[in-house]
């Protein structure tokens, strides 16, 4: 594919720029933005794409200015691996489309004899200026979050395979120890790490939730056998001596379809939250039923929320706890509203105690 010449190149400089002072296209300060021309070659790139890939961009092609390995060996976007790129991909179909294109794709560099690779999402938007086409290119860095979430998966598949195993071999033991002194200390050691699987498995399903990579499912779920399983598993824990759990059901015996796995762990968030909040002695009571064609599942317990803490009771690592907690009530929201499609609410009061609800539509299975 030829190049314009220099001069060509000059005059689609001024008049982009001139049309990006008239406001035909803005992206922000820290955006990595370029504009190419039908030969694919630059003729704008934003302050912060310079900043990060060095000067004189102008007749330049994105590869060569992003310093992809594999520009230099034949012309960019013409060689065998470029078939594989996501930016070219992208860039070819803008241009024979004439639509905006969104892509992926990963660009390994090599600057001062160290190896890079970046991560880009890439938007590809065609645009018209002085009867020229042009295409525009948002390159957003996703490489730390991608690096990230790798970090996450490995981390979350090798604590949990420790933690179960560490499970296992407390089951053998207890059906070793079957009397004497340590059997309680053995039974002890096994709740304690049922819970810490537990506690893993809801760091993980929140990691998820936020990051958007969470896929809720729909089983067919009986509203008590789920709500006594969530107050059974509560109960075993330190949080609930010398206090009172109570079930209340509002509504006869009903089904729902639902992920289940996700509204058992906002129920248990709900529950913990109440137990935490409450004094020994306290009576919370785990109510549920149906209204309108939609679940609901409440957890009271006596105690008042402050009311200058009110406002940010769901708000993330906002906690009256301490510093390093707040993911309880912020992942009720969350998963509620983002992932069952339902509503999350709490009302509190000096009188009336504290009350945390959800509500979620009863589908059938379709």
């Amino acid at each position: 594919m030829h190049r314009f010449a220099p001069v060509v190149l000059e005059k689609q400089r001024r008049s982009v720029e001139h049309a990006m002072s008239a406001g035909l296209m803005q992206h922000s300060a820290d955006e990595l933005a370029m504009v190419i021309n039908q030969a694919r070659q630059i003729v704008y790139a934003s302050p912060k794409l310079i900043e990060i890939f060095g000067e004189g961009p102008l007749g330049r092609r994105p590869g060569e200015m992003l310093k992809c390995v594999h520009a230099g060996t034949e012309d960019c976007g013409l060689t065998e691996l470029c078939r594989y790129c996501g930016a070219a991909k992208a860039i070819v179909d803008a241009q024979r489309t004439l639509h905006e294109i969104n892509g992926e794709c990963v660009v390994q560099t090599k600057s001062n004899g160290l190896s890079v690779t970046y991560n880009f999402n890439i938007r590809t938007i065609p645009i018209e200026v002085e009867s020229e086409r042009y295409l525009v290119l948002l390159l957003e860095d996703m490489s730390e979050k991608k690096h990230q979430a790798a970090l996450e998966r490995i981390f979350f598949h090798d604590i949990l395979n420790t933690a179960s195993g560490l499970s296992a071999y407390l089951e053998l033991l207890k059906r070793q120890v079957t009397t004497g002194p340590n059997r309680e200390l053995v039974v002890r050691a096994g709740e304690i790490t049922e819970s810490l699987i537990d506690e893993i498995q809801s760091q993980k399903l929140l990691v998820s939730a936020e990051n958007g990579t969470l896929n809720p499912s729909r089983q067919m779920i009986i509203a008590e056998e789920l709500v006594h399983t969530v107050v059974a598993q509560y109960e075993q824990l330190d949080l609930t001596s010398k206090k009172i759990v109570r079930i209340t059901p509002f509504s006869e015996s009903f089904s729902l379809v639902s992920d289940e796995t996700i509204l058992r762990r906002v129920l248990g968030n709900m529950l913990k939250n109440a137990l935490e909040a409450s004094e020994p002695g306290d009576t919370i009571d785990v109510r549920f039923g149906k209204e309108n064609g939609r679940a609901i599942f409440e957890v009271h317990n006596p105690g008042a929320i402050p009311g200058e803490v009110q406002p940010k009771i769901f708000s993330r690592f906002f906690s009256t706890k301490g510093p390093g907690r707040g993911l309880g009530t912020y992942s009720i929201r969350l998963l509620t509203e983002n992932y069952l499609e339902g509503h999350a609410s709490f009302s509190s009061g000096k009188d009336e105690g504290t009350t945390f609800s959800v509500s979620i539509p009863i589908r059938d299975i379709s």
